[in-house]
Formats: structure tokens, C-alpha cells, sequence
């Protein structure tokens, strides 16, 4: 913790964030999730700090907890609320695919299926590519904290199909990644969700 704090003053954001996680590893208490959540802030990763300030709820309050403790846990949701708040948001438009299958949507390369009907991704650059067996469409972006974004991809054949088997292979992965993505509506709820991160496990922790 020491380190990571010395770190975190001299602009290591990288190293402190390494710190403070392998703090959190081994104590795993309210004050080493609140600096790792800070860490990961710090370095762009607003979506992966609000994941970690969500294992409050596994870590409930003590009668006799230590006052940095409490602390900690009103210090790390509110910095879910603020990051909740100031989140960036893409919606990607892939009405311009052909007819079939739907496209296989990855953002910086992570399955992101959720982000056709809108989803929230961590300030800073993106690479959003969509595929089919037979075309592919790809865009960069930059997102600040507040954006909202709508992309539309534009399609272009791709020289050879998808797959090493040719065209048959490549659309039976995508058949099986369609069948077991999560539904739309599942992922928009998902998203309404993260925003009200911080009221939710405020109000879970106070009950």
C-alpha cells in the first residue's frame, strides 16, 4: 500500500495500480478495494473500478469494523457514482450488414454484442469491428467522459471468408457465438444497470 501510494504521487499510475492490486490480493478489506478502484481509474479503466467497488456487497459491514473501514466504503461509492455518471456511451449502427447471420461485434477486440443497442465503454481509443463470414467493417474512435456516440460500420467484402475451412466453418462459429450471446434487452438492462451502480449497493449496504 505504502508503494503503491509513493507510486500514485510520482504519476506511476501503471505501477501503483500493480500495487494495489496485489494489496487488494491479499488483504481483500474495504481500504485495499478502495485504492485499487482509485488505480484503475486512474489508468482508463473506469469500467473495470466500478466492477471492483461491487465486491462491497461481499464484503459486509461489521459491528465492530474499523472507522477506516467505513470510510473506505463511503470513499468507494462515491467514486462509483462519479464514474457512473461520467461514463462514456456507444451505440454501434449495423443496419449497413448484408442479410443474414447477424455480425460478430467485438470492441478492442472483446466480444460486445451489447453495444448494437447501446453499451458503456472506459474513456480513451477504441477499435470497433464487426464480421460476417464474407464482409467485415471497422472504425477507430476516441470517447471523453460524458460522450454519447452513435457509429455506424460500413461493410466491405472481405478477400477470403472467415475461418480456415472456408465460408460453411466460419458461419457455423457464428451461429454458435450468436446462439450464446445474451439478448438485447438483456444487455440494454444490463446498462441501465451500471448507471445506477452506486444507489444500488448504497442501498443494499444500508439494509
Amino acid at each position: 500500500m505504502a508503494k503503491g501510494r509513493a507510486q500514485r504521487d510520482s504519476a506511476d499510475f501503471a505501477g501503483a495500480l500493480a500495487s494495489f492490486s496485489k494489496a487488494h490480493a491479499i488483504m481483500h478489506v474495504p481500504t485495499t478495494l478502495l485504492e485499487a478502484a482509485r488505480a484503475r481509474a486512474d489508468v482508463g479503466q473506469w469500467l473495470e473500478a466500478l466492477e471492483l467497488i461491487r465486491e462491497l456487497e461481499s464484503l459486509p459491514a461489521s459491528a465492530d469494523e474499523p472507522a477506516p473501514f467505513a470510510r473506505a466504503r463511503g470513499d468507494a461509492l462515491e467514486l462509483a457514482r462519479s464514474l457512473a455518471e461520467r461514463m462514456p456511451r456507444l451505440r454501434v449502427d449495423l443496419s449497413g450488414a448484408p442479410q443474414g447471420l447477424p455480425p460478430l461485434l467485438t470492441v478492442d477486440g472483446e466480444p460486445r454484442p451489447e453495444c448494437a443497442s447501446g453499451c458503456f465503454v472506459n474513456p480513451g481509443l477504441h477499435v470497433v469491428v464487426a464480421r460476417t463470414p464474407r464482409t467485415m467493417g471497422e472504425e477507430q474512435l476516441t470517447l471523453a467522459e460524458h460522450d454519447q456516440q452513435q457509429l455506424e460500420l460500413v461493410f466491405s467484402p472481405l478477400a477470403a471468408p472467415v475461418g480456415l475451412g472456408g465460408a460453411e466453418p466460419a458461419q457455423a462459429a457464428l451461429t454458435d457465438a450468436g446462439a450464446s450471446s445474451v439478448p438485447a434487452a438483456t444487455w440494454s438492462s444490463g446498462g441501465v444497470a451500471l448507471a445506477g451502480l452506486a444507489a444500488g449497493t448504497a442501498l443494499g449496504l444500508s439494509a
